[in-house]
């Protein structure tokens, strides 16, 4: 039902795939990852419903970084920042060498106005993974907010080499 799941996802009408999706919670709605990947297409089409499922998994799984991750992101647009900052220091506390945890608090800790904590979490982000365009950029903008602007010249320099590597990057 999985295998079947994702190829529907990727070759047939999303209406396909949402109904394969909920065969499959129906099927194995204590099996861990499929309300996560449930949640990851809600997400997508239907975001205000993707909560309950990331929060169905953590529920199964729940040491799940990748549901943290995603609700966090959830709670940031819902302006849920205590909410999301509490589930991003869950992620990291619970995998610290994850560039998506990471992330996920540094920009909780950004939408608090945490901006030094921010940058921080960017930094640690930065060095999990030195060559990606998009950490560079945000550690960029979080060294603007900041106030340090040599350093911001420094990111925004790799971000453009980088980024001329990249050339796929957008």
């Amino acid at each position: 039902k999985a295998g079947k799941t994702f190829w529907d996802l990727v070759t047939q009408p999303p209406k396909t795939a949402e109904a394969d999706f909920k065969a499959l919670v129906s099927a194995y709605p204590d099996f861990p990852n499929v309300h996560y990947f449930y949640g990851t297409y809600l997400a997508a089409h239907h975001p205000a419903l993707s909560d309950q499922e990331f929060q169905a998994e953590l529920r199964i799984s729940p040491d799940s970084v990748p549901a943290r991750v995603e609700l966090v992101l959830r709670y940031l647009l819902e302006g849920k920042l205590d909410a999301a900052l509490k589930l991003a220091q869950e992620a990291v506390a619970l995998s610290p060498d994850s560039v998506g945890s990471q992330l996920a608090l540094a920009q909780a800790l950004a939408a608090k106005g945490e901006n030094q904590q921010a940058l921080h979490a960017y930094l640690a982000a930065e060095h999990l993974d030195p060559n990606s365009p998009k950490i560079r950029f945000y550690a960029a903008n979080a060294y603007r907010v900041v106030g340090r602007f040599q350093d911001m010249k420094r990111e925004q320099a790799a971000y453009n080499r980088l980024k001329a590597q990249n050339a796929n990057w957008p």
